[in-house]
């Protein structure tokens, strides 16, 4: 059997980063390990697995099925690299997360893509279903 690799973090391929923007969800996995620090990312799909008590969904990722596009990645087929990065929040729990500084934003009348300033961070997925707001973007 072969040995498990993981990065200083703990992060292995495999390992998915959520970004809750606004109950808006996006799961990135980790398709590669760079060095001790950085990792390639590629965002995918996520499924449904329940609703809540208003009808929201609840949803997963759904591991190895890369989206074609991504509003955070300009080519989800070659991924990403991003430096994984740990803090401490208010009750001195350590969590580790990738950030991203801008996303794309399509033009409808011409179909071109517009780099927006844009700051978020995704975090290391905590297995538990994500509160995700209906989408038809998706």
């Amino acid at each position: 059997m072969a040995k498990e690799v993981k990065n200083q973090y703990g992060v292995k391929v495999g390992d998915v980063f959520c970004l809750d923007s606004n109950h808006n969800i996006h799961f990135f996995q980790v398709v590669s390990l760079r060095g001790k620090s950085q990792v390639t990312i590629r965002e995918i799909e996520f499924e449904k697995v329940g609703e809540n008590e208003y009808k929201e969904d609840l949803v997963i990722p759904y591991l190895n099925h890369f989206k074609n596009e991504s509003y955070y990645i300009e080519n989800n087929n070659i991924g990403m690299s991003k430096i994984i990065q740990k803090d401490v929040n208010s009750n001195n729990e350590e969590y580790l997360y990738i950030s991203f500084n801008y996303f794309f934003n399509r033009n409808p009348y011409d179909d071109t893509y517009q780099k927006m300033a844009y700051y978020k961070m995704a975090n290391l997925w905590d297995d538990k279903p994500k509160l995700h707001y209906i989408d038809y973007i998706h």
